[in-house]
């Protein structure tokens, strides 16, 4: 890499690094040809260990306040880039932008930068000042710099002693656990209301019995969703054994389908190398007909003999709401500013709709699916100051792409099937005055509209 990309020496002379293979990557070992890069090798070696932070109450205890930051932590899901046991996930080679990049910021490969490599955020207590530019001197400071992220002020205080005290002693990233948001229902066609929803690992073996309260034997059906979290670096291979049908979806691609009545069946995706705290978007689908019931996720993790249930502990239920990205333009260009998961029935009058975005003059998408109650006849219904566009199922229903002030817009009938999950896509734009949004719907028996609410909205 010196004399590659840097255009060094690699502190050797040319004979020693065209001898052998030495001037491979992986060649004959470089180790003992120069004392100033063996100096350099062991000093580079000493930066993979951390001092414990001098913050803490001892090395097995977070302060109060701390603690509390450490939900703050899960709750706001930073382990989704600070991940694992580094507490970052550069090793995925996924550069990240928080809002802080500026025209000032340079480039990257002679092009736009779009993102800068992920920090760990271990001894952060000794490295001030933050950021890529040093522009924050304090962690909270470097925390309120986040603007894909909403926090209150009483929360950033508790996050960022969280991020005094990770020091060395932390073991890895906090992340959500428990399990996947599971939802039961009695047919095999994952259609109605569910009759039973919780958050589960997926690793049953049923018999001839029910799987809980309010579930038939037989002619039951399962959807889980969430995210699997990696623990550590590697290959990895995903498994299903299942006894009916089951159907595997990650990060949106699905891996294994075997919709058939069949015995219990093992049926295996393709190995995929994944990086530590790596989170996965995860959807398996599941039905039972008849006789024996059998559901289970398992993984094949590196080094391991043989496969086992991924534990709740890797698993994280799937959140409420549509997947938004806010945009200071009102084109829905460059870098968005602010992203979270949230139902969508917003006035925000002439504020802001969340820390790093305008007042004015910025724009939003939301992404997702709506899960769908009840069967019948439906309308979505947007109101909007100012411009609005919603596609249902791929579909433009909606198009009010204008400057005007709060302004109905309806969808024609659309007919639905319950527990039917319907891609939906909303965009909207603000350039000035009074800005509101809302999406809402008539129901099948309803006489009037009302917000489609977080729980019958998700991401995944």
């Amino acid at each position: 890499q010196i004399r590659t990309l840097a255009g060094g020496t690699g502190l050797m002379s040319d004979a020693q690094y065209l001898a052998g293979t030495r001037s491979q990557p992986l060649g004959d070992a470089k180790t003992g040809v120069s004392a100033d890069l063996d100096a350099l090798a062991a000093y580079v070696a000493s930066l993979a260990t951390f001092d414990p932070s001098p913050a803490r109450p001892s090395a097995t205890t977070l302060s109060t306040t701390a603690g509390e930051g450490r939900q703050v932590f899960i709750d706001k899901n930073c382990a989704s880039c600070h991940a694992g046991s580094a507490f970052t996930r550069s090793a995925v080679d996924n550069p990240a932008d928080i809002g802080t990049i500026k025209a000032t910021s340079g480039t990257r490969l002679n092009a736009t930068l779009t993102g800068i490599d992920v920090p760990t955020l271990r001894d952060v207590w000794a490295s001030a000042p933050y950021l890529h530019d040093g522009s924050a001197a304090t962690l909270q400071a470097a925390v309120r710099a986040h603007t894909v992220a909403v926090i209150t002020d009483a929360d950033l205080n508790r996050v960022a002693a969280y991020l005094r005290e990770i020091g060395g002693d932390e073991a890895s990233a906090p992340h959500a656990s428990g399990g996947l948001s599971a939802r039961y229902f009695n047919n095999i066609s994952l259609s109605g209301s569910p009759v039973l929803t919780r958050t589960e690992a997926v690793n049953f073996d049923w018999g001839s019995a029910s799987p809980g309260t309010g579930v038939t034997t037989n002619n039951f059906s399962v959807r889980w969703s969430g995210r699997i979290v990696i623990p550590s670096a590697g290959s990895y291979r995903l498994q299903t054994e299942s006894d009916d049908g089951v159907r595997l979806w990650i990060n949106g691609v699905q891996v294994i389908n075997n919709w058939t009545d069949h015995g219990p069946t093992a049926d295996t995706a393709a190995a995929q190398t994944y990086a530590a705290g790596q989170q996965l978007d995860v959807t398996m689908e599941y039905y039972e007909k008849g006789g024996g019931a059998v559901a289970r996720l398992r993984w094949l993790t590196p080094g391991a003999g043989g496969y086992v249930a991924i534990p709740a502990a890797q698993l994280m239920p799937a959140p409420a709401g549509l997947a938004a990205q806010y945009f200071n333009n009102t084109a829905l260009s460059g870098a968005p500013v602010l992203t979270r998961t949230e139902a969508v029935d917003s006035d925000w009058g002439t504020g802001s709709p969340g820390t790093g975005v305008n007042t004015d003059t910025f724009s939003a998408r939301w992404s997702g699916f709506i899960v769908v109650p009840a069967s019948g006849t439906y309308r979505l219904r947007t109101v909007s100051d100012d411009g609005v566009r919603l596609w249902v199922g791929g579909t433009q229903r909606i198009n009010n792409w204008t400057d005007h002030g709060p302004a109905t817009d309806t969808t024609v009938d659309l007919s639905l099937s319950a527990g039917q999950r319907v891609p939906i896509t909303l965009e909207y734009y603000e350039n000035g005055g009074g800005a509101v949004l809302r999406l809402q719907w008539l129901t099948p028996g309803a006489t009037s509209y009302v917000a489609v609410p977080a729980q019958h909205l998700t991401t995944n």
